[in-house]
């Protein structure tokens, strides 16, 4: 079976911090700090994934 690398997981848990924080907060008042934040990654991964 073939590995599995970090980046589907990471982008797993970015989407998942997301749905959850709009969920939450409403979209307007989210961050990408707070997202990236809950996911359990640096702000600079989240950009670099979804960007600004």
């Amino acid at each position: 079976m073939p590995k599995v690398g970090m980046e589907p997981l990471r982008r797993k848990a970015l989407i998942d911090a997301t749905i959850s924080a709009i969920g939450e907060r409403g979209s307007l008042d989210v961050t990408m700090s707070e997202i990236a934040g809950r996911a359990g990654v640096s702000s600079a991964l989240a950009h670099h994934y979804f960007g600004a």
